[in-house]
């Protein structure tokens, strides 16, 4: 993608198996609905310092994906924005990011550490949903709400520590974390 394109609009590289790697450039400040679905050898994603949105579905099905390094100025990442990428290991929400939709990092079956960054107030509705191998997640003192089913079936995750700041725990938020042995609410 050339310098001077300032969006991936939806749906533009949507089902490109044979794409395995993608340099965004910094012009770049939003990546639309679904750019880059169900790429599934879709293995590296290099961010322009310019994005500052990762729409709904944009990576969803990248099951190649392995890890991903945000931008630092990335503020919005839409719902489902990776789901289901069963490759994932490692994630870290840079600071930045004030907003995550729902499901964002549902399904990713092997991500096993989260760092969340310290602008994010609130998780999102099912937003770890089914990561069935997650077992450690940083949290940052700002973070007050922790939606519906944000942790479903995380069936290794061990222990919590939560932020002073919790107001809402949602429904179910903790449900099927079967191997749970520690919980710390302030």
């Amino acid at each position: 993608i050339p310098e001077g394109v300032t969006a991936i609009n939806k749906c533009t590289f949507i089902g490109f198996e044979s794409l395995t790697s993608i340099i965004i450039p910094n012009s770049v400040k939003t990546i639309d609905q679904s750019a880059f679905a169900y790429c599934i050898n879709l293995q590296e994603v290099t961010f322009g310092d310019g994005v500052e949105s990762i729409g709904n579905f944009t990576f969803q099905c990248c099951h190649a994906l392995q890890a991903i390094n945000l931008p630092k100025g990335l503020k919005n990442i839409g719902y489902f924005a990776f789901y289901h990428c069963t490759g994932l290991v490692d994630l870290v929400i840079p600071d930045e990011v004030t907003s995550i939709g729902n499901g964002a990092f549902s399904e990713c079956a092997t991500l096993n550490n989260v760092m969340l960054g310290n602008a994010l107030t609130a998780l999102p509705r099912a937003i770890f949903a089914y990561d069935g191998r997650l077992t450690n997640v940083r949290y940052n003192e700002a973070l007050t709400s922790i939606g519906d089913f944000a942790f479903y079936q995380c069936g290794i995750l061990e222990s919590l520590d939560l932020s002073p700041n919790i107001e809402y725990i949602g429904e179910s938020a903790f449900e099927g974390c079967s191997d749970m042995r520690n919980v710390t609410i302030p």
